[in-house]
């Protein structure tokens, strides 16, 4: 799982534009799973407001915010057992609300 840490971006428009490009180049070399980690909750809602467009859009799979990134979740279920090796991903099971790991695609 790619690790992109947006916590030096201030500003939420750059914020996301690099959220955008980092999706693009990374479906581009083949990565599946990226996790982005946020300076703030409220640059973490953003963020997640703008993958939800693109996930209704079929441009990315779908995508867990960081309190709902733990082995009771569904969702992070589904995606342990597609890619076991999240399960030694450090942020697993701490609910820490400025992270979102997205899945790109599945195959």
């Amino acid at each position: 799982m790619l690790v992109k840490d947006l916590r030096s971006i201030v500003l939420h428009k750059p914020m996301l534009r690099e959220m955008e490009f980092t999706l693009a180049t990374e479906r581009c070399y083949g990565e599946k799973l990226i996790k982005f980690i946020t300076r703030s909750e409220t640059a973490a809602l953003l963020l997640r407001r703008s993958l939800r467009k693109l996930q209704e859009q079929g441009r990315i799979c779908f995508f867990i915010p960081g309190q709902d990134f733990h082995p009771d979740d569904q969702s992070t279920q589904y995606l342990l057992n597609i890619f076991p090796q999240v399960e030694k991903d450090k942020d697993l099971g701490k609910k820490n609300a400025d992270i979102t790991v997205v899945c790109l695609y599945l195959h």
